[in-house]
């Protein structure tokens, strides 16, 4: 986590991502950040904390999938990867897992208010609350089969204000 505190200039950002490392740890996975990660100054317009909730419910979903995934090697343990940058014209964040994937028929449907693969009661708001956020950032947020299986999510969020 050295390339957090070089690559993450916001420090409330870095500490989303140091307590979801720490998360990580406690539940048997590895949480990777990308080499290339680089991060500076966020734009006044967006609230780091809607980033933070963004991120955050991304990740906490990568959780449950990859330590779920039925078909993982119980001799490795599981990575997510994350990959944030600052270049160009948007804040893009992708968040890589060792789950199942998302099928094609529903990798829209995820976003919807009250959708969760899981049964318990209490779920299903996570990825719903993080379309909501970026949308009114007016960005946009998807999900696509990630190379080796999993899902990748990808967030795009314009650094110049939406008018």
């Amino acid at each position: 986590m050295n390339v957090l505190t070089a690559s993450v200039s916001d420090p409330i950002l870095a500490g989303c991502i140091l307590g979801k490392y720490n998360r990580a740890h406690e539940l048997g996975v590895v949480l990777k950040l990308d080499n290339m990660t680089h991060v500076g100054a966020i734009p006044t317009h967006i609230p780091v904390e809607q980033l933070v909730s963004v991120l955050g419910n991304i990740i906490d979903n990568a959780f449950d999938a990859t330590r779920a995934n039925p078909n993982s090697d119980p001799g490795i343990e599981p990575v997510i990867l994350v990959s944030m940058n600052d270049y160009g014209d948007d804040l893009v964040f992708e968040v890589t897992d060792g789950g199942t994937g998302v099928a094609s028929e529903d990798q829209e449907r995820i976003f919807e208010k009250g959708i969760s693969s899981k049964h318990e009661a209490g779920h299903g708001y996570g990825l719903y609350l993080a379309r909501s956020i970026v949308e009114e950032l007016g960005g946009q947020i998807m999900v696509e089969a990630a190379e080796g299986g999993g899902a990748q999510f990808i967030v795009y969020i314009p650094k110049q204000g939406v008018s």
